[in-house]
């Protein structure tokens, strides 16, 4: 803890000290965790909610209805995190580089749910296309075709 003396000199110098022992204490130890916050992303869990639900029939009629809930759910937590960064700065998370199996987060985004959740949001973002989900279909074939071959 820093000390509190009546010279201000003296508080910002115990300040300064506390908060360098505190990044010195940050960059010596590692981060790890970055391919459970891939799975957190929004392009993945779309992604892997298609891959459920196209098994059947029944699934493809849901489909809409989970994809749906999950994009609403996400905005919920999103907003949610950006009213606790605005009060509290350091519950900011690190950028996914800084985090030591980085390698491991970058395989996962190469993974099918990832590429189709993608593809899925880069559809529905182009909405001046008249035929945006006709070209998903293709675009989802072309992705399955990739991760066959591979």
């Amino acid at each position: 803890m820093c000390r509190i003396y009546k010279d201000k000199n003296k508080i910002s110098f115990s300040r300064l000290n506390f908060y360098e022992s505190k990044n010195k204490e940050k960059s010596a130890s590692k981060l790890f965790g970055a391919p459970a916050r891939v799975k957190k992303h929004l392009a993945y869990k779309l992604g892997q909610a298609m891959i459920e639900n196209s098994k059947n029939i029944l699934g493809y009629i849901r489909m809409p209805f989970v994809l749906m809930k999950i994009y609403t759910r996400y905005k919920k937590e999103q907003k949610t995190y950006r009213i606790l960064i605005n009060v509290n700065s350091n519950l900011l998370l690190p950028k996914l580089k800084e985090y030591a199996d980085y390698k491991e987060a970058l395989k996962l985004k190469e993974h099918l749910s990832y590429k189709l959740g993608e593809a899925l949001i880069k559809a529905n973002n182009n909405w001046y296309g008249g035929g945006r989900y006709i070209k998903l279909w293709f675009e989802i074939r072309r992705i399955k075709k990739e991760f066959k071959n591979k």
